[in-house]
């Protein structure tokens, strides 16, 4: 028991076990599997508050349990999660701001919680953390404008912003973050025609667009970026890119959209 190698050993395969057991559908094996690994981890990281690296696993074992929580419905209880993960993120982040990951660790806390605000009709708590992640992710998208991971994220948290503002009726605060959005899924897509998430995130900007354009009363310019969204999946399907169900259901859908049928 004194082995803390072990111990975190331990931790790791007992949190393998869960991911396993979350994707068979055993939601109360899985949690057993990551309350364990979480009471390991946080047996480690109250003996050396200083280890970062166990300081880190903890967060990793809070961030389970919450995206546990959230699936099954338990807000409440994910709250607390991504709390304690955030309180530990943003520990991590002051003490070394020059630390990317660590950045970014605190960039996607903040965001897990602007996504429960969001569940729980609490906008404007939502955007408080969705902008401050947004402001995190500039700042590192600014360091390394050639990092691709940091320029999605970026992406992301424009969408979350835009689709903020679009739900409490700013139309021209979300297509200026959908813009910007859609203005880093065409670099993306355009660097590598083969990545089918990039693919995506562009086909999707689109639509974003076009819906926008449809509510604020553009049917023009929201046919147009229907077109858009219309011809980049249907290049994806034609390159044998991965699109799931959901997504040619979307096709579909864009093919009656833009008289394709």
């Amino acid at each position: 028991p004194a082995n803390a190698a072990w111990q975190r050993d331990l931790s790791v395969s007992l949190n393998k076990l869960g991911d396993l057991a979350v994707a068979q559908g055993d939601l109360a094996r899985a949690l057993r599997c990551f309350s364990e690994a979480k009471t390991i981890a946080k047996r480690l990281a109250a003996s050396d508050p200083a280890n970062a690296a166990w300081q880190r696993d903890l967060s990793v074992s809070l961030n389970k349990l919450g995206e546990l929580a959230v699936a099954q419905g338990d807000l409440a209880g994910a709250l607390r999660c991504f709390s304690e993960d955030k309180t530990i993120a943003e520990r991590l982040a002051a003490s070394d701001p020059a630390n990317a990951e660590w950045q970014r660790d605190l960039s996607v806390s903040l965001n897990k919680i602007g996504d429960l605000a969001v569940a729980q009709g609490d906008l404007a708590g939502a955007l408080r953390c969705f902008s401050e992640a947004k402001n995190i992710r500039e700042r590192l998208a600014a360091s390394d404008p050639a990092n691709a991971a940091w320029q999605r994220d970026l992406s992301v948290s424009l969408n979350k912003i835009g689709d903020l503002a679009g739900a409490q009726g700013d139309l021209a605060g979300a297509l200026r973050c959908f813009s910007e959005a859609k203005t880093i899924a065409e670099r993306l897509a355009a660097t590598d025609p083969t990545n089918a998430e990039w693919q995506r995130d562009l086909w999707v900007s689109y639509w974003r667009l076009a819906d926008l354009c449809e509510k604020s009363q553009q049917a023009a310019e929201a046919q147009e970026w229907w077109q858009r969204a219309y011809e980049t999946l249907a290049a994806m399907k034609e390159r044998g890119l991965h699109v799931s169900p959901q997504d040619l259901d979307s096709f579909e859908w864009l093919r009656a959209k833009v008289g394709r049928e």
